[in-house]
């Protein structure tokens, strides 16, 4: 049962689900929250989730939308997505850094 929120409260499992709890914990005002607990059952609202998007961007430096919260208001699904987001960054500089590579391999090929 995805959504509970205080009964079998799992504790965040690596630095980005703890990074996410803190910052539901200080604009929620709870002193705990699992990676299974829904936002808006633990008093979220949309203002509040203005607040949280606009936190994580800055903490994680990711572009993450609002919708992305009201599809998954869990910070286990809020975490997946932040390491989607890093994923396709990091594959997205490596190519990048690729191609530019290439692009200088042609250049001497062609002196």
């Amino acid at each position: 049962n995805l959504g509970r929120s205080t009964q079998e409260r799992v504790k965040p499992r690596n630095e980005i689900e703890r990074q996410i709890a803190q910052i539901w914990q200080e604009l929620l005002g709870v002193s705990q929250v699992g990676i299974y607990d829904n936002f808006f059952e633990l008093g979220g609202n949309s203002l509040l989730a203005t607040q949280v998007i606009s936190r994580l961007r800055q903490a994680f430096e990711m572009e993450l939308t609002l919708q992305r919260l009201f599809e998954s208001p869990f910070i286990a699904g809020i975490a997946k997505n932040l390491e989607v987001l890093r994923q396709l960054a990091q594959d997205k500089t490596a190519l990048i850094s690729e191609i530019s590579k290439t692009d200088e391999e042609y250049e001497e090929e062609l002196l």
